[in-house]
């Protein structure tokens, strides 16, 4: 919290460098390439290559990170909700000039900057995956690197401060590890050789 609050203090500074360098190129990587793993398109379908991975070559431990994943995914999507609601913070293409604009709660919700929900589903998901596979640094490090990624691109887009983005990670990461070890499914432990 202390973290992001010292980071809402150059919210505007970050939103103007960001907007002031976007180009074609970056625009389409993030369209195409970092966003959509915060969005579910790419993590749910690759879910779904997990867990058919695992039934096909008989891996209980694919098998186990898709079905957590899918789990996380669906509870990250709605405990990001509550801080949204209570909070309804400006996003930076609704009000660019003033980043401390708290309006909630109120209904109907309108403004849900805070935390972003993309970077707190990325989060969640790589935490899930880095978790499981923590003996194979190169798992863990672009697990993180996408998320991190899909993070940025909410700056970059304009639809996020980058203390949402943050606080977006830390919620992400802090999900994504309370449902990696309290996996009340009894998905069978895999443990590394």
């Amino acid at each position: 919290i202390i973290a992001a609050a010292a980071l809402s203090l150059d919210d505007v500074h970050i939103r103007d460098f960001s907007q002031r360098n976007r180009t074609n190129l970056t625009n389409n990587i993030s369209t195409y390439g970092v966003e959509p793993w915060g969005n579910g398109q790419y993590t749910i379908g690759t879910m779904a290559l997990l867990y058919l991975g695992g039934t096909i070559f008989k891996d209980d431990r694919s098998k186990k990170v898709a079905m957590l994943g899918a789990k996380t995914y669906i509870l990250t999507g709605g405990a990001v909700e509550i801080p949204k609601f209570l909070l309804e913070r400006d996003r930076p293409y609704q009000d660019p000039t003033y980043q401390y604009l708290f309006k909630g709660p109120v209904i109907p919700v309108r403004y849900t900057s805070l935390p972003s929900g993309h970077t707190t589903s990325a989060f969640a998901m790589a935490t899930i995956v880095a978790s499981e596979y923590k003996e194979k640094p190169l798992v863990v490090i672009l697990s993180y690197t996408i998320a991190t990624l899909g993070g940025m691109a909410r700056i970059h887009d304009n639809q996020h401060w980058a203390s949402d983005v943050l606080c977006g990670a830390a919620f992400g990461y802090a999900m994504g590890k309370l449902i990696y070890n309290k996996n009340n499914w009894g998905v069978k432990q895999f443990k590394a050789p």
